[in-house]
């Protein structure tokens, strides 16, 4: 039985996805996570990896000793494949090399250039670890490249889509808004200015002169001060009736939410991949979206949904009116939009793709 540690964030679902998929496939999984949670079937260590808030010697202390459990790990579990999932720490990712067999999976931020406002502290180590890396793996050719910028002696790249559950997403419980009604969500686990809540808002404040029972769903936690802004704007507005805060939501509860909206908006200033695009196409929602990032490769324009330029509330309004009073056209970007995730993004196809990588570094074919 192949032997596999991943380093990540359990309660992730892109992490939560990938262990369950491989407990049920037969393999034996261990966890060393940086946030408390649990997967049935794997074995999960949790460990402070000091990014809480604390004295700057105890946070220091709770990196060391985390990536020193880490070795450990390494040295004595007998482990086949050692796979971290977004480079969260440079250390972490170095120590994980160590191992013949090692796998980091680039998911965006971990390697934004700092042209896009990356960290330049955390280049060194990072471009070591990914070089020193058996193969890396971006969820898309955004992604690559900026893996290929940090990193150019990397040995190998396999682009490895986060993918969409299709036994959970799909249309079967799809309602829409109620009669009179035209919903949007913006489905993010953080209100920050990066994905562009507030120029939701600010395009909503034109909609409802159009569409009086239009309404606006946000989803997640965010910075106190942007906040603020945003119920400062929504009073400004006089949305308050039109805009529901939801705060943190789950897997489940997000699916909920797309039951029962009509379509998604996603006005990014900076986005890597947009995944939620995937999961709210899946149930055959269309998106509008910004053109940046990985976004544009799976909202295009006239065909899974609409894109506007980041920044631009007029446009992103007159997109929302478009697909408000449109209903045949919300139809068809829907279903566009339901078979692209299901043709190119399915999680189990990519899964299989990531166990193939797997098999090849286990039979010293990875080069």
């Amino acid at each position: 039985m192949m032997r596999i540690l991943y380093v990540s964030d359990i309660t992730s679902v892109h992490t939560m996805r990938w262990v369950r998929y491989m407990v049920n496939h037969g393999y034996e999984v261990v966890v060393l996570s940086v946030r408390p949670g649990e997967v049935k079937g794997a074995r999960v260590i949790y460990l402070d990896p000091g990014d809480k808030p604390a004295p700057k010697w105890l946070r220091i202390f709770r990196q060391l000793w985390f990536v020193l459990n880490e070795w450990r790990m390494i040295e004595m579990g007998g482990f086949d494949i050692v796979h971290v999932h977004y480079l969260r720490s440079d250390l972490t990712g170095l120590v994980a090399t160590l191992h013949p067999n090692s796998i980091i999976s680039a998911w965006g931020s971990d390697v934004r250039p700092v042209s896009e406002n990356g960290d330049p502290r955390r280049i060194g180590l990072r471009r070591r670890a990914l070089e020193r890396a058996k193969v890396v793996t971006a969820v898309n050719l955004i992604n690559e490249t900026n893996v290929r910028k940090m990193a150019p002696a990397v040995k190998r790249v396999e682009i490895i889509p986060f993918g969409v559950d299709l036994s959970l997403f799909n249309p079967r419980g799809w309602q829409g808004g109620k009669p009179g009604e035209i919903v949007f969500c913006v489905p993010k686990l953080k209100l920050v200015p990066l994905y562009g809540q507030d120029i939701a808002v600010k395009a909503l404040a034109r909609v409802v002169k159009r569409f009086p029972g239009a309404r606006l769903i946000l989803t997640g936690d965010g910075e106190p001060d942007f906040m603020r802004e945003l119920k400062s704007l929504v009073r400004k507005y006089r949305l308050q009736k039109h805009v529901r805060f939801t705060g943190r939501v789950d897997y489940h509860t997000l699916l909920r939410i797309f039951e029962r909206s009509d379509a998604i908006l996603q006005p990014s200033r900076w986005d890597t991949f947009g995944g939620v695009v995937l999961d709210a196409g899946a149930v055959g929602l269309p998106s509008i979206s910004t053109t940046v990032g990985g976004l544009s490769d799976l909202v295009i324009n006239g065909v899974t949904g609409l894109t506007v330029e980041p920044d631009d509330e007029t446009a992103l309004a007159q997109a929302m009116i478009n697909l408000a009073e449109d209903p045949e056209l919300r139809a068809r970007l829907g279903q566009n939009a339901r078979d692209l995730a299901k043709n190119l993004y399915s999680f189990d196809m990519h899964a299989k793709r990531m166990e193939a990588i797997y098999g090849d570094l286990v039979s010293g074919k990875s080069s």
